[in-house]
């Protein structure tokens, strides 16, 4: 009776830990096996002996350490694992530049659009209002490759 408790408790302890490896979680069914798989192990140890606590704790061991290096070379792993690079781009010093130039709205701010600051166009973000096309505008900041413009009353050139 006893060696089919622990017999069961470390199936189901490594199961779960292989659930945890393949599946994303927050760790609840992986922190489950493991603690099945020890309390496999404690039973192991002190109600059938040292030996078959050994036993229980590197059937254990040998388990997840074979399906820690099996699974990546499968198929359902390797279609988990992002294999091309992120075309990601570090912001442009030279917007910061910006900061404080007058230019117009070249299109309509909804409040994204664009620009034309210092006789380039810039896609630039408004202040969350709409601004129309024409309207004179002012960089107010820039929060990494957004550069966030204000409507102002006067257009002082550029």
């Amino acid at each position: 009776m006893i060696t089919f408790l622990v017999a069961s408790l470390l199936v189901v302890g490594v199961l779960l830990i292989i659930i945890e490896v393949i599946t994303p979680g927050f760790g609840v069914v992986g922190g489950t096996g493991i603690v099945l798989t020890v309390a496999a192990v404690l039973v192991a140890w002190f109600q059938l002996g040292s030996r078959e606590g050994l036993g229980a704790f590197l059937a254990a061991a040998v388990a997840v350490a074979f399906v820690l290096r099996t699974f990546p070379k499968t198929r359902a792993a390797r279609a988990m694992i992002l294999e091309e690079g992120l075309d990601a781009r570090a912001p442009d010093p030279v917007l910061a530049l910006l900061v404080g130039q007058h230019g117009v709205a070249v299109t309509p701010l909804r409040p994204s659009g664009s620009a034309r600051l210092s006789a380039q166009l810039v896609d630039v973000v408004s202040e969350g209002v709409y601004v129309e096309a024409g309207t004179p505008v002012r960089v107010s900041r820039v929060e990494g490759n957004r550069v966030i413009v204000e409507p102002v009353q006067q257009y002082q050139g550029g």
